[in-house]
């Protein structure tokens, strides 16, 4: 996180929104949050694992790049 300057709360508010939408089930996890695009001129990619006593993040980075299909 300090790398890319991102804050913590960030971190915390983008995986617990997304908890909270599909549910707290054990799994490892990866998503793309746009909500703080304005803040890191890019959405970020987290990845993460859910177990029953904690949520350890993995990863997590601007997303620069584009899919290409």
């Amino acid at each position: 996180m300090r790398l890319y300057g991102i804050d913590e709360k960030d971190v915390v508010e983008s995986i617990t929104s997304y908890l909270n939408s599909v549910g707290n089930v054990a799994g490892k996890r990866e998503i793309v949050d746009e909500k703080f695009k304005h803040k890191y001129l890019h959405p970020l990619k987290t990845a993460f694992v859910v177990e029953p006593d904690m949520i350890m993040v993995v990863t997590i980075y601007p997303l620069k790049g584009k899919r290409r299909s």
